[in-house]
């Protein structure tokens, strides 16, 4: 059972508490986590859990690692002075890429992706799980301008919290990531926010630009490559101004479908008391995304706003069914293959009419019966 394991697994030796001051906000950044990437080989990404700040903590300069404004590539610089509104070398000195790769391109890469992730990735798959994540991703896909008509979600055999969207709409989720969650609220806010990164284009430029970079660097084995693109966006995210921009769209979104907004800022607190405590499976969530306080913060500033009162449906019941942690240390088996990961066979849902006991027809036409001899004896 691919559950089990992940769930059970230890903290990986290789994140460490340590501890030191930050280099934009002069206070203690604590013993937090630290990331690692192909991107910037041999460094330790930070950041600070007070400001927000990322920088590498294992140069003396500590330079800040901070994402191109323009074509969101993160990059590191010594520059203290508007870290959220510099651009790469490439965007200040006029060379900035196109947009949007085409549709070719864009399919060509993921698929290049999914050959890869199947090599080196372990998935986790279980019918019942998958047909009501993709029930569920369907529904907010629906809300959501732009995002893949059709998205899949898929379970990597992963105790680190992770989430990935590619282009296309399939949403890689980790067993982590789903035990990380308590109630379908906080699940729909966390695959609309990987949705918004897809109908927005920012996984296919993401996935694009890093593995051409990889490709430009001479990587010897395709599937490095491709994997190495993934590795980076994961530890990476997509900037901090769009990270918060999915985040007002996917709380949009779940507002929308009248899901309780306060399950969401109770996911964060977690999500930052794991942080706090120095728990290994968040430090690439923690590096790729602002910090909890700041995303609760702006979502706060959403519900202040709001004129008439937020929904209050979580469906903890039917998420603890679902997706609970019960499923995932028992229902999941592994599967090598992304495609089997996905493979779902939709049963058709059942009429409730016809799914009724026959005994319990049997009753009502008794009660019936009795309902009708009672009306007559007191007409007569």
């Amino acid at each position: 059972m691919g559950g089990t394991q992940a769930l059970n697994e230890e903290a990986v030796a290789n994140a460490t508490a340590t501890s030191g001051v930050c280099p934009c906000c002069d206070e203690p950044w604590g013993g937090l986590p630290h990331a690692e990437t192909q991107a910037f080989p041999g460094i330790a990404l930070r950041r600070c859990l007070r400001c927000g700040a990322r920088f590498s903590a294992d140069d003396g300069d500590m330079p800040l690692l901070v994402s191109c404004t323009t074509c969101s590539q993160p990059f590191l610089t010594p520059e203290r002075d508007n870290p959220l509104g510099q651009r790469c070398a490439d965007c200040h000195e006029g060379r900035v890429p196109v947009d949007l790769p085409d549709a070719q391109l864009i399919s060509a890469v993921e698929q290049e992706v999914c050959d890869a992730l199947d090599e080196v990735w372990v998935f986790a798959h279980s019918p019942a799980l998958a047909a009501y994540l993709n029930r569920l991703a369907r529904a907010l896909a629906v809300e959501i301008d732009g995002a893949p008509s059709n998205p899949r979600v898929a379970i990597v055999d992963d105790a680190a919290v992770r989430t990935l969207a590619l282009p296309s709409g399939l949403i890689l989720l980790s067993i982590g990531a789903l035990a990380s969650i308590e109630d379908e609220s906080e699940l729909a806010f966390v695959l609309a926010h990987e949705l918004v990164h897809a109908a927005r284009g920012e996984a296919a430029l993401r996935l694009v630009r890093r593995g051409l970079l990889n490709i430009a660097r001479e990587q010897a084995a395709v599937t490095g490559v491709w994997r190495s693109a993934v590795d980076d966006t994961l530890a990476l995210g997509y900037g901090r101004r769009r990270e918060l921009e999915a985040d007002e769209r996917a709380f949009d979104t779940i507002l929308k479908l009248g899901y309780d907004p306060y399950s969401v800022r109770r996911w964060l607190w977690r999500i930052e008391t794991r942080i706090s405590d120095v728990d290994p499976h968040l430090r690439t969530y923690f590096v790729s995304h602002p910090t909890p306080d700041q995303r609760r913060s702006r979502l706060q500033d959403i519900l202040a706003g709001m004129v008439d009162a937020p929904g209050t449906r979580s469906n903890r019941e039917v998420f603890r069914r679902a997706a609970g942690r019960a499923v995932l240390a028992s229902a999941l088996v592994r599967v090598d293959r992304l495609d089997d990961a996905c493979d779902v066979r939709e049963e058709p849902e059942e009429d409730p009419i016809s799914t009724v006991s026959p005994l319990v027809w049997l009753g009502l036409g008794v009660a019936l019966t009795v309902a009708v001899v009672v009306a007559v004896l007191l007409l007569t």
